[in-house]
């Protein structure tokens, strides 16, 4: 019978363990992908930006008739990175996932880049994660090295 009682009792630790060992595996997986999201978000705008930068320098304008493709025309590109396009008065590209992916990869690219925001209920949204983190809303007054934004027209 005491046999029995640990058997059981070591059967019980052992599953404990491997739950707690999956839940914490599971939790770096998922900051391991954010921060790999993160990275590659700000890559690519970094890679756009330059290109613009670039395309100005030459004289051009990045105005309303402005389109990507002339990034890739002026061989500024390799080619647009995926899914990014142009917006009334930005470029850029959408965050997949759930609403909270999307708002953990925003948080993190901004927060790699030196930018982190307070929520103000106007011009920076209180994030769902975390109230006491905001994300800014893409908007003109928006300092233009923030990498991450909401925009709402969108």
């Amino acid at each position: 019978m005491p046999t029995l009682i640990i058997q059981i009792i070591a059967i019980v630790l052992i599953s404990v363990a491997s739950a707690a060992g999956t839940i914490y595996v599971s939790e770096a997986f998922t900051n391991n992908r954010i921060k790999s999201e993160s990275a590659k978000y700000a890559n690519e705008s970094s890679q756009v930006l330059g290109a613009i930068t670039s395309y100005e320098s030459k004289g051009n304008m990045v105005d309303s008739s402005f389109r990507l493709q002339h990034l890739v025309d002026e061989k500024l590109l390799k080619s647009i990175p995926e899914g990014w396009k142009e917006y009334p008065g930005m470029i850029g590209t959408t965050i997949q996932g759930s609403q909270t992916q999307k708002e953990s990869v925003c948080i993190e690219t901004n927060k790699a880049a030196g930018y982190e925001f307070t929520p103000n209920g106007v011009s920076i949204k209180e994030s769902v994660i975390n109230p006491s983190i905001g994300i800014p809303y893409c908007e003109p007054s928006l300092d233009k090295n923030v990498l991450c934004c909401i925009y709402a027209g969108y």
